[in-house]
């Protein structure tokens, strides 16, 4: 069971050696505590959801986006009555001729282990820290952030109402269908 449940970071088989042989010494009840305690500090050792945009913001402020990467980028899509981008975690989003952002996600879904379900509610109330759920951060390219706080459901997925050529069109767009979730800047501290 442990090791199924471990499984997703990778330490399955050496807790179950260890599990094993605590078993023999320890009282089930407390090698359950410590395990609970265990799970706990591995939950609250996930970033915070502004832990992970000032990471970000370090990152992308050290990129540098050329005319390469924006031409390499997928178009926007048109169906008709509006334009759409799907990014699946990061990349660079055209718009313009000649230019874009580069785009970084963290998506809710990506925190959806069996473990982490169950234990979610318990961490946060243990150690008041609220994990990183949707997050999106883009760099421009004069160096400026933007983060949006729409919905990634395991993608972001950009929607514009008019063609998206400018800057300004893009920090327009909004992700699945919530159009109060647009784009703003972000200074980190």
């Amino acid at each position: 069971m442990c090791n199924i449940l471990f499984a997703p970071w990778g330490h399955g088989d050496a807790l179950m050696k260890v599990l094993t042989r605590a078993r023999a010494v320890l009282p089930p009840v407390f090698l359950g505590v410590l395990v609970s305690l265990a799970l706990l500090s591995l939950l609250a050792s996930y970033p915070t959801k502004e832990e992970w945009l000032r990471a970000q913001a370090k990152r992308l402020t050290h990129l540098k986006m050329t005319s390469e990467m924006i031409a390499k980028a997928n178009p926007w899509r048109d169906d008709g009555t509006s334009r759409w981008y799907g990014l699946l975690s990061e990349g660079v989003i055209p718009f313009g001729s000649d230019g874009g952002v580069f785009v970084v996600t963290h998506s809710f879904h990506a925190n959806d282990t069996r473990m982490q379900s169950i234990l979610r509610v318990p961490a946060l109330l243990c150690t008041g820290r609220r994990r990183v759920s949707d997050a999106t951060m883009a760099v421009d390219q004069q160096g400026h952030l933007y983060t949006c706080e729409g919905h990634i459901c395991g993608a972001l997925h950009l929607t514009s109402k008019k063609p998206v050529n400018t800057l300004q069109d893009f920090l327009e767009t909004y992700s699945y269908g919530d159009e109060k979730n647009t784009w703003k800047p972000y200074h980190p501290d």
